[in-house]
């Protein structure tokens, strides 16, 4: 895996709680968390993902290094707050999203997603929890 130079950039808009877009300069910049798989809109939890994220961010400058772009055009990124916390670490600390890497598989992240689990907080409260993955194809295949 080929990490890039990390750039600041200001948080200006979150989407969910996997998905924010950032300004950089005069550009704006869809970037998505590596590692995890937050609530879909829609799907118990996404309110609450969202709003996590939302307070782990901050409104404040960020650290983006970029892994790669997904087929929506995002950057798929390792994000640090302005104290330098991993935001993916956090969001799957807290329970508000799952382990998710298709492409860059880390045991470490998997590990901090079981202990969430384990302690039944965030998503993990939940009964029959759905992952957002097997949601999104769901609700394709509704269309």
């Amino acid at each position: 895996m080929i990490l890039q130079k990390p750039y600041l950039a200001k948080v200006v808009k979150v989407c969910d709680g996997d998905s924010f877009h950032v300004r950089r300069e005069e550009e704006v910049i869809r970037v998505r968390l590596a590692w995890i798989d937050a609530p879909e809109d829609g799907q118990p939890g996404c309110c609450e993902a969202r709003e996590a994220l939302i307070g782990f961010l901050g409104w404040g400058e960020v650290a983006i290094q970029v892994i790669a772009s997904d087929c929506y055009g995002r950057q798929i990124a390792r994000v640090l707050n302005e104290a330098g916390e991993n935001i993916s670490e956090l969001m799957l600390r807290s329970g508000w999203a799952v382990y998710y890497a298709p492409q860059f598989r880390d045991e470490r992240y998997a590990a901090i997603a079981r202990e969430a689990q384990e302690r039944r907080i965030g998503i993990w409260a939940q009964k029959n929890i759905q992952w957002p993955c097997n949601f999104r194809r769901a609700k394709k295949r509704r269309r």
